[in-house]
């Protein structure tokens, strides 16, 4: 003889599921408030364009204007060059190259035909990994 009828065995396993069900809704509510929000990202783009003019200003006069090479750098970076069809004139308004590099740049081009790569163009004289 079995020690438990088959409706009792049925409503201890709905006691069983119910029981389950509270305690996986319980312990799903505790994990949702355990996850810390995550900070908002920072703006990289403007950080660049913040450490740029930084860098710019350490040479420059003290009461020079910025704001037109951050408008530059924020038009630029909405509008990339494609340095294999840049001019002189649009290096010179991006302000992140010197007169040297601009034309070591296109003597390089000339010489060896369109980059392929940005890896190239630490091998033009007066370009490193930051520029």
């Amino acid at each position: 003889m079995s020690a438990f009828s088959t409706k009792q065995y049925l409503n201890f396993i709905n006691k069983f599921i119910v029981l389950l069900f509270i305690v996986s809704c319980q312990l799903s509510v505790v994990c949702c408030f355990a996850q810390e929000i995550p900070p908002p990202p920072v703006n990289t783009i403007e950080q660049k364009i913040e450490d740029r003019i930084e860098t710019v200003a350490e040479t420059a006069d003290e009461n020079a204007d910025f704001t037109e090479l951050a408008d530059n750098l924020r038009y630029f970076n909405r509008h990339p060059i494609n340095l294999n069809s840049t001019t002189r004139d649009e290096l010179q308004q991006l302000g992140l190259l010197n007169d040297i590099q601009i034309e070591n740049l296109f003597s390089h081009i000339k010489k060896n035909g369109h980059l392929l790569s940005f890896e190239e163009l630490q091998t033009i004289d007066g370009f490193d990994l930051q520029t």
